[in-house]
């Protein structure tokens, strides 16, 4: 078998988020002229850290590298760190004035990992009930933490004295329908740590949806990192849940095709499954998108699901309700205003500079050819993301 710098980049993070080594033959396929590509993907999807640990473990770190990666792994501690400690704090807020409250993703799933490092989040999530809301960024203001931005349709964003983002949710919406109706079912799938307790945890079948559920929302808006998937690869090896009331949860928000491909996506790349068409496409969506995703997908996928590049123009200019309240949240229940709302985006996007990004969306979407559109129908009907959006 021929081996690749991808096969060895997914052979390397699998050393490194496991117990298992790379095979003989990996080892013998693995060349030390491989490592500024390997560096390259792996700083993209943010985990450098992770490539630099398991290089470090099989032996293969060049002196040459060695500060480079010791950096990535320095900053990935120092970050864990100053989260560790920010989410320390809100317990203590939250649990001494009685507020329920649910760690999202990263905070929960880093336990899955060999080191709580190796987890890396831009920030922490949590979930409080919407009543609470007021009363929660108050408390935490008072602790010296800044809210930077007005109240939003599902969140508030705050920062601590030392500048941990923290995203205060108070529902998990992505704008999607099939997909909010479940997630607005999350305190049903919650229960406190223990007796007495206002921290509570997700079920796992819910934690597993909720990863599943922000994922399909990240890609549809150009893609998601390989981190999420490691996520999903490692709670299937570390726990038990109940596989039909998470089958359940997805075919009701329709990603259960979604959440099927990314199963055979992750097995492909940590226990060398055999690709397929779809996941070698699913693959190259993933690779090139990075942990946020990118521009050029996201257009590509916008315009398939307004059914043609000129539909996808007049939404962009005249943008929907559903998605016009994510940029201004003042709107929410106000649908009849949504004419005044589209005027002040305008100017927004005229008197804020991103005049010039806007029209190089539009033309970028004009290159696109009814070819492209066909084959990323197609593919969105593969993943079963063509009816979500």
């Amino acid at each position: 078998m021929a081996y690749s710098i991808k096969s060895i980049f997914f052979a390397l993070i699998r050393a490194g988020i496991s117990n298992g080594c790379l095979s003989e033959e990996e080892r013998i396929a693995f060349s030390e002229d491989m490592i500024p590509e390997l560096y390259g993907v792996a700083k993209q999807h943010d985990l450098a850290h992770v490539l630099g640990y398991a290089l470090k473990k099989e032996g293969f770190m060049p002196d040459e590298w060695k500060e480079k990666f010791e950096k990535s792994q320095f900053e990935a501690v120092y970050r864990y760190e100053q989260m560790e400690y920010a989410l320390g704090e809100i317990r203590e807020i939250f649990e001494n004035n009685a507020i329920s409250f649910v760690p999202l993703k990263g905070a929960v799933i880093r336990e899955y990992y060999p080191e709580p490092w190796m987890r890396t989040s831009c920030d922490i999530d949590v979930l409080i009930h919407e009543e609470d809301i007021d009363k929660a960024v108050s408390l935490l203001t008072e602790n010296g933490w800044v809210a930077k931005d007005k109240l939003k349709v599902h969140d508030v964003s705050l920062y601590s004295p030392s500048g941990v983002h923290l995203e205060l949710h108070f529902n998990l919406h992505e704008n999607i329908k099939c997909l909010d109706f479940t997630l607005d079912r999350v305190w049903e799938y919650s229960y406190p740590i223990e007796s007495g307790k206002y921290e509570h945890m997700q079920s796992k079948e819910f934690l597993i949806f909720h990863l599943l559920a922000h994922m399909s929302y990240h890609f549809i808006a150009g893609g998601c990192g390989v981190r999420s998937l490691i996520d999903i690869w490692l709670i299937e090896q570390n726990v038990d849940y109940d596989k039909h009331m998470l089958q359940k949860m997805c075919t009701d928000a329709k990603i259960d095709i979604f959440s099927d491909r990314i199963n055979e996506l992750s097995l492909t790349w940590f226990e060398k499954g055999e690709y397929t068409d779809i996941t070698k496409n699913l693959e190259r969506i993933i690779l090139t998108g990075g942990v946020y995703g990118s521009g050029c997908n996201k257009i590509s996928f916008d315009q398939a699901a307004a059914g043609g590049k000129g539909k996808n123009i007049i939404r962009r200019i005249f943008m929907p309700y559903e998605r016009l309240i994510f940029i201004f949240p003042s709107l929410k229940g106000k649908k009849w205003l949504t004419p005044v709302y589209w005027i002040a985006r305008w100017f927004r996007v005229i008197f804020k500079g991103r005049l010039m990004h806007a029209i190089g969306e539009i033309n970028e979407n004009t290159e696109k050819s009814r070819e492209n559109l066909k084959e990323t129908e197609e593919f969105l009907a593969e993943i079963g993301l063509d009816s979500i959006n």
